[in-house]
């Protein structure tokens, strides 16, 4: 008998240190984490104190004390057929991989086997016959209760999911509503129209007569000037330009009213890009706060080794186009 205590005491010891090892593997990722650094410790405390109630029971068998095996193993079967009522009714919540149901499906299986073991190991025949229809009872009602409550459960999660796509869709609508929708103009020059002069994005003036990098002429470009005209559905706001993968964003958003009209000039300044030349986009914004990058359409013409870019039109905003919101 006397390495069956030798177990039980080996058992006491490690319980503790695997826990601890255990805790340092899992909590490395989450060391500036103090809330999952403190949940990560609850549940470490909890699985140790776990097994140390099964090292226990086991320690009722060395004895053979019947007193300190109902003691033991019904807690054991209580906190397992509590934390499996607990997964199964929050099982929408979680994601549970091969291992997690495996796991689940032991649990379950222990349960079952250790509330067996209990009734038979009853002395009275007739008290063992009690209690078997007592329990057999109590789990049905168990049974039903998780059941009512995983049906709850289900109910919520998807009355809560047909409101997240209503809520989608009625945003998608909203968008599409305050879509911008304009066009390159290439009528005559209107009489009235806004500035959107180049000197007013960050950044163009440094490319442009404030460079002083070194002149490579194979990135040497001219915008010509081009005129936007806002349609009559809503107005919208321009925040930037983007030349090649590089953004230029003004200082102040440019308002466009409705029917109205907006110059781009910049005075024919040549622009010295990083690299070649190859898209140029709008960033602008509308009343919801959504932002959409709209590129644009160019030809390029050659003179005297310079390349001059003219805007001949652009693409109609998508939703699926929107980068922030």
């Amino acid at each position: 008998m006397w390495y069956l205590w030798l177990i039980f005491g080996i058992c006491a010891v490690w319980i503790p240190v695997g826990s601890f090892l255990v805790a340092v593997k899992v909590a490395k990722p989450y060391l500036h984490d103090k809330q999952k650094m403190k949940i990560i410790a609850e549940n470490i405390i909890k699985y140790c104190l776990f097994y140390w109630l099964c090292d226990l029971f086991f320690m009722s068998f060395i004895i053979d004390n019947i007193v300190c095996k109902y003691i033991f193993g019904g807690l054991i079967m209580l906190i397992i057929f509590y934390n499996l009522s607990n997964v199964f009714v929050n099982q929408h919540n979680r994601k549970k991989n091969f291992l997690v149901r495996w796991g689940l499906l032991q649990d379950f299986i222990v349960g079952i086997a250790l509330s067996i073991y209990l009734i038979f190991i009853i002395p009275d025949d007739n008290l063992r016959e009690i209690v078997s229809v007592i329990v057999a009872a109590i789990y049905g009602g168990l049974l039903t209760l998780v059941g009512v409550a995983w049906t709850i459960q289900f109910t919520k999660n998807e009355r809560m999911e047909q409101d997240k796509k209503r809520d989608e869709e009625r945003r998608e609508e909203e968008r599409k509503k305050y879509r911008p929708i304009f066009n390159v103009y290439h009528g005559e020059i209107p009489s009235n129209f806004l500035d959107a002069h180049f000197e007013d994005f960050n950044g163009i003036y440094e490319i442009g007569y404030g460079y002083q990098g070194t002149m490579n002429q194979e990135h040497q470009v001219v915008i010509e000037n081009f005129i936007l005209e806002n349609s009559c559905f809503t107005e919208f706001y321009i925040r930037g330009v983007k030349i090649n993968n590089k953004q230029y964003d003004r200082n102040r958003n440019l308002f466009v009213k409705k029917g109205s009209y907006v110059q781009f000039d910049l005075d024919h300044m040549p622009l010295y890009l990083p690299e070649i030349f190859q898209t140029i986009s709008l960033i602008v914004e509308d009343l919801l706060g959504n932002v959409y990058e709209v590129p644009f359409g160019t030809e390029i013409d050659l003179k005297d080794g310079i390349r001059h870019i003219e805007i001949k039109g652009n693409r109609r905003i998508k939703i699926g186009e929107l980068i922030n919101e």
